[in-house]
């Protein structure tokens, strides 16, 4: 087969597969979903109490409990979030 016959990326030095492949950062979303994929998903609610002499200090203590929780977030998977 001569030169002329071979694809065109070919000849650029680009093969067909090249023209299909992911970054990192697809690869690592890819990789998130087979583990997600792989775990049993719960649909959870929670209620939180705060108890205060003020209602503005029963906000403060309820936003700090929240805040406490967003360490379980995932920010390409799941998390917890307030209704």
């Amino acid at each position: 087969m001569s030169n002329s016959a071979k694809d065109p990326k070919e000849q650029d030095g680009q093969s067909t597969n090249n023209m299909y492949r992911q970054t990192p950062m697809q690869e690592g979303q890819v990789k998130l979903l087979g583990e997600k994929v792989a775990k049993l998903g719960f649909d959870v609610q929670m209620r939180l109490i705060t108890v205060a002499e003020t209602k503005e200090q029963a906000g403060q203590d309820l936003r700090g409990l929240l805040s406490s929780l967003s360490q379980f977030n995932q920010p390409e998977g799941n998390g917890l979030r307030p209704k």
